[in-house]
């Protein structure tokens, strides 16, 4: 991807880049802006070669995967490892990225098994529930949390239908699993599935007929009729 020319972020580390950890999201409870927000400093955007610097090993080996693996520019996975605060968090970076509006045009987020979907006791909400409107905004309209937040990152709950917003803005989606326990969340912008107990985006047969079912409802594809 070009890596070859660019002035990476320096290091405190000396040791060369390490084999990449799979991709996570934050624990639950964490938010951005909290320790560690701020450690690397950015000089100001003039040219190529611009970059942060200062970061330690773990922020200059996300910016270097964001650029390499991903194919963000240098400046913007730069500011994304800066605005978030576990800098090794290469899962959090890139979704920062995508909710303004990049595009990732490499690597892939990993999906792993949801282990929790393998217990029946765990409800997920009937597809027929995922409706118009509140699930898929008409063409034009800002989806709007249940708290009234309007912003393209909204997450509807799996276990309820619930709609809140993620957690680059208010994080209503992580303060609602928090108050009822509900594990998953479906982005609304993309269709990926969130667990909180797993801390991370997750795949499991049970899960197909509601994404399945929100991918018709953005699309205008109304198996239901509604």
């Amino acid at each position: 991807h070009g890596g070859q020319n660019q002035a990476w972020p320096s290091s405190s580390s000396s040791g060369g880049a390490s084999s990449l950890a799979p991709l996570a999201s934050p624990p639950a409870g964490s938010a951005p802006g909290g320790e560690g927000k701020g450690k690397g400093k950015r000089v100001a955007p003039g040219g190529e070669g611009d970059a942060v610097t200062h970061f330690d090993a773990d922020a200059s080996q996300t910016v270097r995967t964001l650029v390499e693996a991903f194919g963000f520019s240098l400046e913007k996975a730069a500011t994304a490892v800066d605005s978030i605060g576990d800098k090794s968090d290469l899962n959090a970076a890139v979704q920062w990225l995508i909710d303004r509006g990049e595009e990732d045009h490499g690597g892939a987020v990993e999906f792993k098994h949801c282990p929790h979907l393998d217990d029946p006791s765990l409800p997920l909400i009937d597809a027929s529930l995922l409706r118009p409107g509140t699930h898929a905004p008409a063409a034009g309209a800002r989806p709007v949390c249940s708290h009234g937040c309007e912003s393209p990152e909204q997450w509807v709950c799996l276990q309820c239908g619930e709609v809140n917003c993620g957690r680059y803005l208010n994080a209503h989606s992580l303060a609602h699993h928090g108050a009822t326990g509900h594990a998953t969340a479906a982005s609304l912008a993309d269709l990926s599935v969130h667990c909180y107990l797993c801390h991370g985006y997750v795949e499991h047969p049970r899960l197909v007929p509601l994404v399945e079912r929100l991918r018709a409802l953005k699309f205008g594809e109304d198996a239901f009729g509604g």
